[in-house]
């Protein structure tokens, strides 16, 4: 079985990339007199973007797989990683994020 984030997930961070690209732009356009301010909202701005491109990465190109013997996933960015069902510890329910928690 392969698994993967559900649509409305997926538009969380496409979403806050436009909201940052858009007060970045405010930013520019709108100019104080004081130069120091737009270059600390630019900064705060192409973190919070350059944030959004990696979870958006990690939501787009996470693949999650299940079969009898393991559970393999991959990452946007690092190798993938496999464990075997023998070695969860615990299931919790994770209540606000409507999914299962596994402790290996």
């Amino acid at each position: 079985m392969q698994m993967r984030y559900r649509g409305i997930i997926k538009m969380v961070p496409v979403c806050a990339i436009w909201l940052a690209i858009a007060v970045l732009a405010l930013a520019l356009i709108e100019t104080p007199a004081e130069p120091v301010s737009v270059v600390i909202n630019s900064l705060i701005c192409v973190a919070v973007v350059a944030l959004a491109f990696r979870l958006s990465a990690e939501i787009f190109f996470k693949v999650i797989r299940l079969n009898k013997q393991r559970i393999e996933y991959t990452q946007a960015w690092g190798k993938p990683r496999s464990y075997r069902w023998q070695d969860v510890e615990a299931v919790n329910f994770v209540g606000w994020w409507q999914g299962f928690e596994l402790v290996f």
